[in-house]
């Protein structure tokens, strides 16, 4: 009797003397995107300004003006961008923006009252409604910065770190007399602020 074939060939090989899995051995390889050797998709590529520009037959100075809201572009030019950008999910660098416009679209609310005083002095709540509304309306982020230190030492921290710091557009100073010593270190920088209060 002659011994039993191994349908693999010696050494569990094939035709060719390549070398065949063996039954239950079909694992996903990570190397090659799993069990069909394809590689895995890559994330769709962000469109460029440049891209939007050839697209929407325009310049690509007309392309940053309009993402930027700037005016002085015609109405026309205007649609053509916008209808590429909202084709493509286009949405800009926060980053570059400011980097290139030297604004952060951000505009702090600093309020030096303690927690529990926001949420029982019905001041506030329309302070903070009225003025986010105002920063949506003008495609502004609002960002709330509050002084909660007995001694006040915290609003130096805020204001070297954030105020000073330019991660803000401006502030609006929720305080209780236009004597607050903020006021003369905020004219001296030379940063727009607002008293409310």
């Amino acid at each position: 009797a002659g011994r039993p074939v191994d349908p693999l060939g010696a050494g569990g090989r094939g035709r060719g003397g390549r070398a065949r899995p063996r039954p239950g051995s079909e694992h996903a390889c990570p190397a090659r995107g799993g069990l069909t050797g394809r590689a895995s998709a890559r994330p769709p590529q962000t469109v460029t300004l440049e891209e939007i520009a050839r697209l929407a037959g325009v310049s690509r100075s007309t392309v940053s003006r309009v993402v930027n809201g700037d005016r002085r572009v015609s109405d026309a030019a205007r649609t053509r961008v916008q209808d590429v950008i909202r084709d493509h999910d286009y949405h800009p660098n926060a980053a570059a923006r400011s980097l290139a416009s030297r604004r952060m679209r951000v505009l702090g609310l600093l309020v030096s009252k303690s927690v529990g005083g926001l949420f029982t002095d019905p001041f506030y709540p329309i302070l903070i409604e009225g003025t986010a509304d105002a920063c949506n309306a003008a495609d502004h982020t609002l960002t709330m910065l509050m002084d909660t230190s007995p001694d006040g030492h915290a609003i130096d921290q805020l204001y070297g770190r954030v105020i000073r710091g330019r991660h803000v557009d401006g502030l609006v100073l929720a305080c209780h007399s236009v004597d607050d010593p903020l006021v003369p270190r905020l004219q001296a920088d030379h940063i727009p602020f607002v008293l409310v209060g």
